[in-house]
């Protein structure tokens, strides 16, 4: 691949030394031609494996310089991410990249081309990439190089020595393009000591930046070369003595400016972990299944990729891996297991890779004495980096067998992939497809060890495969009889084997053993026996080895058939002249249901035209061919037996019967009366041969159209002259049709009637504040109350004003009997009306009165009588008082008296009588304020109490006021 190199950096890197400084800087030894001499270049160890990238964590120097691969591409060159590719992604690089690397070139003096390009590095790369050039995981190969190119001016021997040693080439034929190229690697593997290589150890070079060997971008001069920190080119001609004289009239052209790039190793490792298993399941649902390895201090979780790959959303956050905890029965299970489950909302689409992570925040990074390393801050410094790595999502492939049966040579694999939404292609692997039962055969004398099955959605597995040796099944368990008939049994048995055939059922005699028949399952139903007679049964397993011992045996007796009925005379059908009503008596106590059969004439062909369920006796068999003659048979079932056939007679169908007319007149003094939800009506039967009456209703519409579409709601026998409709509905007018029939003849009259809404009962306010209404639910079927009122006034002169409409005041449900007024102005008087509703019905109302909050009581004031005069004058009673304070007019005042005795205080319980009563005041604004009342003439030295109730409006409304106090008087 193309390396990078800065040519605007080629002059400045330009340096011409004399000869004598040149065999000063260098002095290993000259190797063969062709050939590197490495003979200074100090050993170099690998660290341990890096999950991430498959690659040591890093490389060490003989000096103690500990590299990590440079990814920082400000500083360090490497092979950009393949963004399609998850493994890319996970690395965070291409196929190229270095934990060090120096390069150094030597130019022509006179023209500054180059003619010598060296390379030196501790490289990792792939062996294998994609169609994108994206690296495959598993050739990952890191190695040490040292490679130089070299386009020779002359023909001649040259010397190159550089910092690890020196190398000498012949060139024959120069042509100043790519004379010599010549490559010398090494390659190491994780957790290597003293690997010998070309390169080692590594250069440093000048100004770098901290915890960088070099930036890449800069030349520079270097420390760390054994050999010297230059890089001399020196040769003679073809006559092995004459110096080869450059371009500069020198013999020897050399720099000491390197780019060099690689990252100091920061102390922490990768936090080991395996993403043993990735997979997905899906049908209607989907998941996906996780399962990793790591440390036992680290946390394991799973969440979507990176966008720039394979983000797609299906896992909602970050989700933690359950931990697996190993005890003394499971003690070899690897420690840090890590699983979970996660569900996928939209199984139709599924995400290409996603992003596993462990990390470990808790175990410090240790220094030689064994103390923590602290970061600037202080604060400990962490062994391990988190782990992200991010496998690609494949179906999980389940191998359910893998068998090798001797006897047959015939290996068999079952396998399903977890994909059933699509379901994936699959195939054992080196042997061939799995057909789409799922079971893949082969007939072979040398089965594998082992199989693997893969999947084209990228899962696989591997299973050992298993030698079955055929042997016969093990006997069947536990045979029961069920379902006992006159020529049926039903056997069921437990099936104890897992490599059988079938089963055969066997009867048992004295002296015999007959087979009767095979199941592939654990029961079987045995029909053609004999009635009331008894059997022995037993079962045996079979398969191709032979048949097992048998089963315990089991002994039936049959049972009687059940009883036939007895069929009727079929009877033509009084509605369709080509449909015949079968009929018969049930003479069973057991039966489940009946068949019926017909016949042509009475010797046709038996043939099944339905069934009924028990206890119904009748079957309607329609369209069948004029002018015929038909017969048909019943026979009564129990479960699966079934009694003798029972034949009826024969009947014939007749087209003459379709137009035998219908005698006499439509039905007369037609009579609807509507109650609740029920209408009752009545005719008088006025036909003379009909074979029933009809009923049929419509919506009533308006005798300008009439109704056209009538329902049948019932039939009647002949000579009925009356039916009840239980369904009308309340507040619904309907005509009714009574048609008298012949076959399909008939005389029909109307009758129209309206279904009215009953009002509630003993609607009631409780001229309270807020006023709540009540009342009582007298119709069936309601679907709800409307309560409206409206405010009742008064005139100057104290008459009553109602307005004519009433405003709505809501709506409740059925069987809701109360209402809350809660808008009404205290003290005012309203008049509520309460309607049923049915539907968008309603009933008329019912109305009460009520007062929100209700009429305060008077005050009582002075009661009074005169002391002289006869006695007819002093029996003049004046009782003086306080109107209320109320909204509402008061139409008008009862006042009260009652007598004090020894037994009788006239407390509010007292024999309280009415006294007199005042009419309303005929001023606005003032209403009576006393009222005069006679006491009894002849008595004296009584004493007596009077109170007041105000009441509202000039008629009875029935809204009192509490009584006021009491005021008393003696004669």
């Amino acid at each position: 691949m193309q390396r990078k190199l800065i040519v605007t950096l080629v002059a400045a890197a330009l340096e011409l030394y004399a000869a004598t400084a040149s065999a000063q800087a260098n002095s290993c030894v000259i190797t063969n031609a062709g050939s590197s001499s490495a003979t200074n270049a100090g050993r170099v160890a690998s660290g341990p494996l890096n999950p991430i990238d498959g690659f040591p964590e890093y490389v060490t120097d003989s000096a103690g310089n500990s590299m990590q691969r440079c990814l920082d591409d400000a500083v360090c060159f490497f092979d950009p991410v393949v963004t399609s590719d998850p493994f890319s992604v996970q690395i965070r690089s291409g196929g190229e990249a270095f934990y060090w690397s120096a390069d150094a070139i030597l130019t022509d003096p006179a023209t500054t081309t180059p003619i010598l390009k060296l390379v030196m590095a501790a490289e990792t790369a792939f062996l294998q990439a994609g169609p994108n050039d994206e690296p495959i995981n598993g050739s990952q190969l890191p190695f040490l190089r040292l490679r130089w190119v070299f386009d020779a001016p002359f023909d001649g021997t040259y010397t190159l020595s550089h910092p690890f040693g020196q190398e000498r080439f012949t060139v024959v034929g120069a042509t100043g393009n790519r004379d010599v190229a010549n490559t010398v690697d090494r390659g190491f593997a994780p957790n290597q000591r003293d690997i010998v290589g070309p390169v080692g150890p590594f250069l440093i070079q000048a100004g770098a930046p901290a915890g960088y060997a070099g930036d890449i971008n800069v030349l520079n001069t270097v420390t760390g070369g054994p050999c010297g920190n230059v890089v001399t080119l020196t040769g003679v001609g073809p006559d092995g003595e004459t110096p080869i004289i450059f371009s500069n009239g020198s013999t020897e052209i050399s720099t000491n400016q390197f780019a060099v790039q690689g990252k100091f190793f920061d102390g922490a490792v990768q936090t080991p972990m395996n993403s043993s298993r990735l997979t997905y399941s899906r049908s209607a649902a989907g998941r996906l299944e996780v399962f990793a390895s790591s440390l036992p201090t680290a946390t394991v979780t799973v969440a979507d990729g990176p966008s720039t790959a394979t983000a797609t959303g299906f896992v909602a956050g970050t989700v933690t891996l359950d931990r697996s905890t190993p005890t003394a029965l499971n003690a070899t299970t690897a420690d840090g297991i890590n699983s979970t489950t996660v569900a996928v909302a939209n199984a139709a689409t599924l995400p290409r890779a996603l992003t596993v992570t462990a990390a470990d925040t808790v175990t410090p990074l240790l220094d030689a004495n064994g103390q923590p390393v602290l970061n600037a801050n202080g604060t400990p410094k962490l062994k391990f980096d988190p782990t992200a790595e991010i496998p690609v999502l494949v179906d999980f492939v389940d191998i359910a067998s893998a068998d090798f049966d001797p006897s047959t040579s015939t290996l068999s694999v079952a396998a399903v992939s977890g994909d059933q939404l699509e379901k994936p292609a699959l195939t054992v692997r080196g042997l061939g497809p799995v057909p789409a039962t799922g079971v893949f055969t082969l007939v072979t004398t040398a089965p594998p060890g082992k199989v693997t099955v893969d999947s084209a959605k990228g899962g696989s597995s591997t299973a050992q495969v298993r030698i079955t040796a055929a042997v016969a099944p093990d006997a069947p368990k536990t045979l029961t009889a069920s379902e006992i008939g006159s020529s049926s049994v039903k056997l069921s048995w437990v099936d104890a084997s897992n490599n059988e055939t079938g089963f055969r059922i066997y009867q048992v005699s004295p002296g015999t053993r007959t087979a009767l028949t095979t199941s592939t399952t654990s029961s079987v139903v045995l029909t053609g026996l004999n009635s009331q007679t008894a059997y022995v049964f037993e079962v045996v397993a079979f398969n191709i080895t032979g048949e097992s011992v048998a089963s315990n045996q089991v002994s039936v007796t049959t049972i009687a058939p059940p009883v036939a009925p007895t069929v009727s005379a079929p009877t033509l059908s009084e509605t369709e002249v080509t449909s015949i009503n079968v009929s018969w008596t049930d003479n069973a106590t057991d039966e489940t249901g009946y068949e019926v059969y017909r016949k042509i004439g009475t010797n046709g062909a038996r043939t099944l035209i339905g069934t009924t369920a028990a206890n119904v006796t009748s079957f309607v068999d329609g369209g069948r061919a004029i002018n015929t003659t038909y017969s048909y048979e019943v026979r009564t079932l129990r479960n699966a037996d079934a009694s003798t056939y029972a034949a009826s007679t024969a009947i014939a169908t007749n087209t003459a019967l379709a137009t035998t007319a219908i005698a006499g007149q439509a039905p007369n003094g037609m009579g609807a009366t509507a109650t609740g939800t029920q209408v009752a009506l009545s005719w008088g039967d006025r036909a003379t041969n009909e074979s029933r009456y009809v009923i049929r209703r419509c919506t009533y519409v308006a005798p300008a159209t009439g109704c056209t579409n009538f329902v049948t709601i019932a039939t009647r026998p002949a000579n009925a002259t009356s039916y009840t409709d239980l369904t009308a509905v309340p507040g619904t007018s309907y005509t009714y049709q009574v048609a008298a029939f012949r076959w399909r003849n008939q005389l029909a009259s109307t009758v129209n009637a309206t279904v009215p809404i009953a009002n509630p009962t003993s609607v009631s306010a409780t001229n309270a504040s807020p006023n709540v209404l009540n009342w009582v639910d007298t119709q069936t079927g309601e679907t709800g109350y409307r309560i409206a009122s409206r405010n009742v006034t008064f005139t100057a002169a104290g008459a009553v004003t109602v307005p004519a409409a009433y405003t709505n005041l809501g709506e409740v449900g059925a069987n809701v009997l109360t209402y809350q007024d809660s808008a009404a102005t205290a003290g005012s008087l309203y008049q509520y009306r309460v309607q049923t509703l049915v539907n968008a019905a309603t009933s008329a109302g019912i109305t009460a009165y009520g007062v929100a909050g209700g009429i305060p009581a008077p005050t009582i004031g002075n009661v009074t009588r005169p002391t002289t005069g006869t006695a007819a004058q002093q029996s003049l009673i004046t009782v003086r008082w306080t109107p209320p304070v109320v909204n509402a007019a008061i139409g008008g005042y009862r006042i009260q008296r009652c007598t004090v005795t020894a037994t009788e205080p006239c407390a509010d319980t007292g024999n309280w009588v009415n006294a007199t009563t005042v009419a309303p005041a005929t001023i606005v604004g003032r209403q009576a304020a006393q009222a005069t009342t006679r006491l009894p003439v002849n008595t004296a030295n009584i004493t007596y109490r009077f109170r007041v109730i105000a009441t509202t409006g000039s008629v009875n409304t029935g809204i009192e006021s509490p009584p006021s106090a009491a005021g008393s008087v003696t004669r």
